[in-house]
């Protein structure tokens, strides 16, 4: 019995040694120098047969408003679904494409020294009317008042935003750029 419980510890580790090893998850007991530890724990995908594919829309269907065969394809394969006349949901494939696609942007632009901030959706409409564009937009721009009769617009670019970031900033020495802020 004693000698049994010397062995279990061991045999234990090996076994979760090669379950680790088999679905390519670092343990952090066992890593070598030449195995990198993921920053965060990777989830695996669901399974095809129990990924959520809505299959609503064939080919040659009435799908309302859709002009654009790109809209229709992607509603055919199961990529988005339609919630409001220019409105979608991102479905969990299009999602999944898309959160790649981040990830990568934001791997290469870190490689080249940028920086990723998050700006605000609302822009304040003063910002757009020394710019010029707040009436060159036109209609076309969502706008809006807040309770205290303050306009705002629902940013389509954020040009005037990060100026206005980057000119309030008076410490900024020339030493520190050229500086590469992204969002």
């Amino acid at each position: 019995m004693h000698h049994c419980h010397r062995k279990l510890p061991n045999l234990l580790s090996r076994t979760l040694f090669k379950a680790l090893k088999r679905s390519n998850i670092s343990s952090p007991i066992y890593t070598s120098p030449l195995t990198s530890i993921p920053s965060k724990p990777t989830i695996p995908p669901p399974l095809v047969s129990r990924l959520f594919l809505p299959s609503n829309y064939r080919e040659g269907q009435e799908s309302g408003d859709l002009t654009c065969r790109s809209q229709r394809l992607m509603l055919q394969t199961g990529l988005i679904h339609p919630s409001n006349p220019g409105c979608f949901y991102y479905l969990p494939v299009a999602l999944r494409s898309m959160e790649k696609l981040v990830r990568l942007i934001d791997e290469e632009m870190h490689a080249i020294g940028g920086q990723k901030i998050d700006m605000p959706t609302l822009c304040s409409a003063e910002l757009w009317k020394k710019s010029g564009r707040w009436e060159l937009m036109g209609k076309e721009m969502f706008r809006l008042l807040d309770r205290h009769n303050a306009e705002y617009c629902l940013g389509p670019t954020h040009e005037e935003a990060v100026t206005e970031l980057f000119a309030s900033q008076t410490t900024i020495s020339y030493k520190k750029l050229p500086l590469l802020l992204y969002q």
